[in-house]
């Protein structure tokens, strides 16, 4: 009798503890998701999110020579926003020669810290290469303490006309 007891104690111990195992498991599986607002969304859906008309729209940059490292980041995240995938933006300056130029001759003659930061990203849109602007977007994000909207992907050039035309072109 005793025997036997151990038997049905042991399978029952063999086979209960990999199913609760399992399901401890999954459940924590099922219940991360890295973008949790986009998992829900088609790519057809984030990119019509993303290229809609959005508040804070500015047409021309305000930055002076006195202007803080604050204000340049604040205005080179805004000028990504034509340019990128994010859960939400907020404002946005168009990415163009000219104001890559301005911004440019700001940082210049700056001291700021992260200067030389700075300068790389505008050299590499000075160039036209925007290949990682979704990086430089969560840079500049991360430098501002961002908590929402950060970039997870770049807008491809039609989509990038889209935001452009509901968004400058008014």
């Amino acid at each position: 009798m005793k025997k036997a007891i151990i038997i049905i104690l042991s399978i029952l111990c063999i086979v209960i503890i990999p199913i609760i195992s399992y399901m401890i498991m999954d459940h924590k599986m099922n219940n991360t998701t890295p973008n949790p607002t986009n998992a829900k969304k088609t790519y057809q859906e984030q990119v019509k999110e993303n290229t809609k008309t959005i508040e804070g729209i500015s047409y021309k940059i305000t930055l002076t020579d006195q202007s803080s490292v604050d204000a340049v980041i604040a205005t080179m995240h805004k000028m990504t926003h034509q340019k990128v995938l994010a859960d939400e933006k907020w404002g946005a300056i168009p990415m163009t020669d000219d104001t890559i130029k301005q911004v440019e001759n700001i940082v210049v003659n700056s001291n700021f810290e992260i200067k030389e930061n700075l300068l790389h990203i505008l050299e590499k849109w000075k160039t036209g290469d925007f290949s990682t602007v979704d990086e430089d977007h969560n840079y500049f994000w991360k430098y501002a303490g961002g908590t929402i909207g950060e970039a997870y992907g770049i807008l491809s050039p039609e989509e990038e006309a889209t935001f452009i035309e509901n968004n400058f072109k008014k």
